[in-house]
């Protein structure tokens, strides 16, 4: 529970104990408390519905071209609550830059705020502008001016992946989702190079990583062979790719063409080593300058993390 609970699993831990009919073999109060988390999921979700319920009405009267992404996309399935996927934000695509400052207008109406005091300015990443938040509401608003950062923009660029995406009709309002590959492709540059622990530093969010698996089987056995995934044959996407993928051979059982290889398992130990040693010197220097703060419990720190990289289960 606590490496679904760090990884943001913990409602689809439970998800997976009913489907495969394991719920039994646990103790009784976990399984109760697995069943309440995934039902406050079910409830935030609920609620999070209604915000992009809101925000695209919001946005349709002004006839704002608009696209949701990520866990958003989750929302507006019949399924939605069976959907394990936790957020805390709401991301949704003006592609537009002409509908941008009208997008912030009426947004602005509707009560969201920007968290920055130059809300209008993209942040240092170029694809999008910092969250807005509106009080009452469950999750703050990202608006991306850009599907994903200008440098992995060959990955997926923005006006392929419009002509592509799909328009639904949805509680009364027309809806726009990416094509399922560019979905695919987005959690897989989500993944290994967008995430805040970056993949090629051993890390990576086990939630980003069960969404693209999902997304990857949601689209059959050949999305990896669609063109936006053969781009990634080439360098410079090639060298992390083939290390993804033999991440997700090697602990979800996902088969590839790529030039999977065991070795890179060992590397991504390495690399999180790497990372450990990294902050055991800075921890030190702070004890040294007596600036020890939280730091106080680095040995328990630091043997949970070498447990985890060399001796945990699959790894």
């Amino acid at each position: 529970m606590a490496q679904a609970h760090r990884g943001m699993v913990l409602p689809l831990l439970y998800r997976a104990l009913v489907r495969k009919q394991l719920l039994d073999c646990v103790p009784n109060e976990v399984g109760q408390a697995l069943e309440g988390f995934f039902d406050l999921n079910v409830l935030l979700n609920s609620r999070l519905r209604a915000q992009v319920q809101a925000v695209t009405v919001c946005l349709n009267q002004h006839d704002i071209v608009h696209v949701w992404l990520k866990g958003a996309t989750h929302l507006l399935r019949a399924d939605w609550q069976q959907s394990p996927r936790t957020m805390l934000d709401l991301d949704v695509w003006i592609p537009h830059q002409g509908q941008h400052d009208t997008a912030f207008k009426q947004l602005a109406e509707l009560g969201y705020e920007s968290v920055a005091e130059e809300g209008g300015q993209l942040l240092g990443g170029d694809h999008h502008y910092p969250p807005l938040l509106k009080n009452g509401e469950s999750a703050r608003l990202e608006f991306h001016a850009s599907l994903v950062r200008s440098r992995y923009s060959p990955l997926l660029p923005d006006g392929p992946a419009l002509n592509h995406t799909q328009w639904h009709e949805w509680e009364g309002e027309k809806v726009g989702v990416l094509d399922p590959v560019d979905q695919a492709m987005h959690a897989y540059i989500q993944c290994v190079h967008m995430s805040e622990n970056q993949f090629p530093t051993g890390q990576v969010s086990l939630m980003k990583t069960h969404d693209l698996v999902e997304r990857l089987t949601l689209v059959g056995p050949n999305v990896l062979k669609s063109e936006p995934f053969q781009r990634l044959s080439q360098k410079p996407w090639s060298g992390p790719a083939n290390m993804f993928f033999t991440y997700l051979r090697h602990a979800f059982g996902v088969a590839s063409d790529f030039n999977t290889n065991t070795l890179y398992v060992d590397r991504l130990r390495y690399q999180r080593l790497a990372r450990l040693s990294n902050f055991y010197q800075r921890t030190l220097n702070c004890i040294r300058e007596g600036r020890v703060g939280l730091w106080h419990n680095l040995p328990a720190r630091l043997w949970r993390n070498i447990r985890e990289i060399f001796f945990a289960k699959g790894t």
